[in-house]
C-alpha cells in the first residue's frame, strides 16, 4: 500500500515528464510551479495558521 505522499510524488514526476516531453524547459516548470506558492506566501506570510 502506498501512502498519500507517494502518490503524490509519483503524480508530480509524471507531470514533470509530461511536461519535459511536450517541451518545456526544467526552468519553466519550475518557476511555473513557484509563481503560485510564492504569491500564496506572499499574501500569507503573517499569518503563522497559514505558513
Amino acid at each position: 500500500m502506498t501512502s498519500s505522499v507517494e502518490r503524490f510524488k509519483w503524480n508530480r514526476l509524471a507531470a514533470w515528464e509530461r511536461l519535459v516531453a511536450e517541451g518545456f524547459s526544467p526552468e519553466q516548470i519550475v518557476n511555473a510551479y513557484a509563481a503560485p506558492a510564492e504569491s500564496y506566501w506572499l499574501r500569507n506570510r503573517d499569518d503563522p495558521a497559514l505558513a
